[in-house]
């Protein structure tokens, strides 16, 4: 499962954090500059939580640093 929050306010940061505990999460914007500003923060309150020793890592990246790779489609079942 993928979540998928539109929107890079307060309240969508909040949720993207909950559920990006658990599984993969995606957040749209209507603007590069507010997903930038919307990973800052991301990073800004790790970090702080690192600091204080409640987080030891961050597990996976915040941002991809590749492409995903291509997906194929299943290929059809033979009908013989």
């Amino acid at each position: 499962m993928k979540i998928c929050v539109i929107g890079t306010g307060t309240m969508a940061k909040g949720i993207v954090k909950a559920f990006a505990a658990k599984m993969p999460v995606v957040m749209k914007s209507r603007t590069q500059a507010s997903l930038d500003k919307a990973l800052a923060s991301f990073a800004k309150g790790y970090g702080k939580l690192v600091e204080k020793g409640k987080m030891t890592q961050v597990l996976t990246p915040l941002w991809p640093t590749s492409p995903p790779p291509p997906t194929t489609p299943p290929s059809p079942m033979p009908t013989s």
